[in-house]
């Protein structure tokens, strides 16, 4: 009987204890964060044109977590050495057009679902990047104008918190730009594969 008995105490007190591990756990998502992250960037709808390269940047948020749900917000900022060089533009003219995605910009919310230790989720929102066009032709010298890309943006990642206060993240974001100052006939779209460190405020 007593066997018994130290049995179901025993098997109880690690039901909890699990129990308050995971709640734990969770809780580590839950609160203010800010991190950094690297992406790498490459642009949509340009024909056979490679416009690509690398970004930089911060993030920081808030997350709310009830159970193994969680409901948050996050704004990010990041650098941009995303560019695109085409020589002899005009044909017969020589000289260079080039474009440069400078930096790119978001506000975004996240809802996902937490498990252990791992966050998978699905972000959207709203984002900002400004964009230079230079034109440079020999004997006439050269112009250059700063666009405003705008537009929604959407995706997913997931996050592993591997410490207390840290966790790694990799997401993939796709940009609707709606300004066709650069293309005529169609929104300025961008990919971003993005990874990062993120540190949880106590």
């Amino acid at each position: 009987m007593q066997n018994r008995v130290l049995t179901s105490v025993v098997a109880a007190a690690a039901t909890i204890a699990a129990a308050s591990a995971s709640a734990q756990t969770a809780r580590g998502f839950d609160g203010f964060y800010a991190g950094a992250h690297g992406s790498y960037g490459k642009v949509d709808n340009t024909g056979s044109a490679d416009i690509e390269g690398g970004l930089g940047g911060i993030h920081a948020g808030y997350n709310y977590v009830a159970g193994s749900l969680l409901v948050g917000g996050e704004a990010d900022y990041a650098w941009s050495d995303v560019s695109y060089s085409l020589n002899d533009p005009l044909g017969g003219f020589g000289g260079k057009l080039s474009i440069d995605l400078d930096n790119v910009a978001s506000v975004r919310g996240r809802l996902g679902l937490v498990h252990q230790s791992a966050l998978f989720y699905a972000t959207a929102g709203y984002a900002w990047s400004d964009v230079e066009v230079t034109l440079s032709i020999p004997g006439l010298g050269h112009a250059s104008t700063s666009v405003d890309v705008n537009g929604p943006v959407a995706g997913g990642g997931a996050e592993y918190r591997f410490s207390n206060a840290f966790s790694a993240r990799i997401e993939g974001l796709h940009y609707w730009g709606n300004n066709k100052d650069i293309l005529e006939d169609e929104d300025l779209e961008t990919n971003i594969i993005r990874a990062g460190l993120t540190y949880h405020l106590p």
